[in-house]
């Protein structure tokens, strides 16, 4: 575990530490079905990492998850197998908090300034595949973000003890991609679309800041 100094010096503390696991499990049930005896087994493995690191203004995180769930049921001679994959590729972000104090009360509180958030680097996606009767079902979902900043007025009135005021600027870029697909094992046909959505301004508006829809556009596999 690691303990960095943020916000302001002297008073806010923050401890990480990073992650990783390994599982995996399974279930088997037998019962009748028509008369037969049929056994269904379900399955499920996975991993998982998470990595950070942090400054007294920005911290860093990576991450990143892979999970696999089949089921199987059998009766007599006949089986049917169902599998789902899930990636969660890297997961990655940069977040920023920083205070700038430029009046105090005779050295002391109240002080004045500014607080500002942020969001940057943001990659967020994930994929799923699905098999079931000679049918493939791909989902992909992929969402970013860049310099996502909001700045507000700042009154501290004690060490650990402040007040929020307007926001004096904020800005913000968002892009989503979502791409479904739907394939047939026998044939090889596809059929599917893609829909992409770009938004985002430098001079957001309140009292909403919601960020104008730059770019979309919907496209048939």
């Amino acid at each position: 575990m690691t303990t960095v100094q943020v916000g302001i010096p002297g008073v806010s503390q923050q401890a990480y530490f990073n992650q990783s696991m390994d599982y995996s499990y399974s279930s088997t049930s037998v019962f009748r079905m028509d008369g037969k005896i049929a056994i269904a087994t379900d399955s499920a493995s996975g991993s998982f990492i998470n990595n950070q690191s942090l400054t007294p203004i920005w911290e860093n995180l990576t991450q990143s998850e892979e999970m696999q769930f089949v089921s199987t049921v059998s009766v007599g001679h006949q089986s049917s197998i169902s599998v789902v994959q899930y990636n969660f590729p890297p997961l990655r972000m940069d977040t920023l908090f920083e205070i700038q104090i430029t009046k105090t009360t005779n050295g002391g509180y109240p002080m004045y300034g500014f607080a500002t958030f942020g969001l940057t680097n943001l990659l967020q996606s994930w994929e799923q595949v699905s098999v079931s009767n000679g049918i493939v079902t791909t989902i992909n979902n992929t969402v970013t973000s860049n310099d996502s900043f909001v700045t507000s007025q700042l009154e501290l009135i004690s060490p650990t003890a402040g007040l929020l005021g307007a926001v004096s600027h904020a800005s913000g870029f968002t892009s989503k991609d979502l791409k479904v697909s739907v394939r047939s094992v026998s044939s090889g046909i596809v059929s599917g679309y893609e829909h992409e959505i770009v938004a985002g301004s430098n001079n957001l508006y309140g009292p909403d800041y919601i960020q104008p829809i730059l770019y979309e556009r919907l496209i048939f596999l």
